[in-house]
């Protein structure tokens, strides 16, 4: 029984334990070690999991296509920048879900620099300037299908005036012509005039919108109907 078990996870190429509360390092690491041919790897919210996942993540020559670690948040800022700048598989990654990390200019500029096959991106709760997310959106927005940037909280106008808050959705609308599932909720200076745009533009293809009650309203729904 053990060989065909061990069979079975080195062909394994898909793993979802999102949830798993009690999975830990040891558990994750002995994972990674048996399945040699995976491709996805999603532990959102395994809170056991630490810096140790991460660094078993760069010595491996797993070379992941989708990876979530979103919700881990036993995972360190500094573990977190080791991945983005040291895992060699990151160029491969289309599918890359960091949400509720500690994501800062630096990890952005990082997946910039080495993430070249990007279409799934989530980094809610990141706390980055609009500078930095206007230069991912430069690189990945062609490109992008679903995108996930709930709860920023610093899309405030800035010194240089390279985006603002009331411009936040003409941005996406303008760079993310492939985008068909969305997730604006929590940004508060979001509202139901700045997204006409986003709406007009790309209403026809987008499947899945996630606002939330700082531009949801009757207005809005009446909107939907002209």
């Amino acid at each position: 029984m053990k060989s065909v078990v061990n069979g079975c996870l080195r062909s394994l190429k898909i793993l979802d334990l999102s949830g798993c509360f009690q999975i830990d390092d040891d558990a994750l690491v002995d994972v990674l070690n048996r399945c040699e041919s995976l491709t996805y790897l999603d532990v959102e919210n395994c809170r056991k999991l630490s810096d140790r996942c991460i660094d078993a993540l760069i010595n491996s020559k797993r070379r992941l296509e989708a990876i979530n670690i979103g919700g881990d948040y036993n995972i360190t800022p500094q573990g977190l920048s080791r991945f983005i700048n040291r895992y060699s598989g990151l160029e491969d990654v289309k599918v890359l879900h960091i949400s509720g990390l500690c994501i800062n200019d630096e990890i952005i500029y990082g997946i910039i620099k080495r993430c070249v096959s990007l279409t799934v991106l989530g980094i809610s709760y990141a706390d980055i300037s609009e500078t930095a997310l206007s230069a991912l959106l430069d690189k990945f927005g062609s490109q992008l299908e679903k995108l996930n940037l709930s709860w920023l909280g610093n899309m405030t106008p800035n010194v240089h005036g390279v985006i603002h808050g009331g411009t936040l959705s003409d941005m996406i609308s303008s760079k993310c012509p492939k985008l068909t599932e969305l997730d604006i909720s929590g940004i508060k200076t979001v509202h139901l005039p700045n997204i006409s745009n986003l709406l007009d533009f790309k209403i026809q293809q987008v499947t899945k919108l996630i606002l939330s009650l700082y531009c949801v309203n009757n207005f809005f729904f009446a909107y939907l109907k002209t």
